[in-house]
């Protein structure tokens, strides 16, 4: 009893799906591709953003987990490796959503939420911080979070690298990420970042 025109409503959204697959396999195909030895390229933060979203958005979704973006328009260009920002907002997306997925464990009735910001100040810095309402972290493994091989999870929910690549990462860019949090409460990590012309020695 399908009508022709169900089938071709049935028809297009498949093609819409495989065109969107698609430029997701396009996509991770060039976030694989070592940068390491390319010059950096001027970059619009917040389009690394939404990019790094977008490869993790459904994911996000499917754990109930809601996006909150306040991101400042027209912010200064930084100069960097696009796909390897992502890795490092991609890292911490995951790491907010593994905490929010915590405290899920302790209390049910918990609106999981992930903040993200962007802008910049007078230090002529981007700023991004990625804000969780998940366990929080103690005090003592703050201090060795960005240690290689150092993690608080599962054995099979990772090997610590994480943050200590993204550390890295944010290092060879002439940024800086820190982490602020309380055991029980939530947990912000701000990366910064040069903008596009006082950066010396770029990546």
């Amino acid at each position: 009893d399908v009508t022709p025109e169900q089938i071709q409503a049935s028809f297009e959204r498949i093609l819409g799906m495989v065109d969107r697959l698609t430029d997701t396999v396009e996509h991770l195909r060039t976030f694989s591709r070592d940068t390491s030895q390319e010059p950096g390229i001027p970059i619009a933060i917040n389009e690394v953003i939404h990019s790094s979203l977008g490869l993790i958005q459904t994911q996000l979704y499917n754990h109930g987990i809601l996006i909150d973006l306040d991101l400042t328009a027209d912010l200064p260009q930084v100069i960097g490796h696009p796909f390897q920002l992502e890795q490092v907002f991609l890292n911490l997306l995951s790491n907010a959503r593994d905490a929010l997925d915590e405290r899920t464990k302790i209390e049910e009735a918990f609106e999981k939420q992930i903040h993200i910001r962007s802008f910049t100040n007078e230090e002529k810095k981007v700023f991004v911080e990625v804000e969780d309402s998940g366990v929080g972290i103690s005090e003592a493994n703050q201090e060795r979070l960005f240690e290689p091989f150092f993690t608080t999870k599962d054995a099979d929910q990772g090997m610590g690298l994480g943050l200590s690549i993204s550390y890295a990462i944010v290092k060879n860019h002439r940024g800086e990420i820190i982490c602020t949090s309380q055991k029980g409460s939530k947990t912000i990590f701000q990366v910064s970042l040069p903008r596009l012309n006082d950066s010396e020695n770029t990546p």
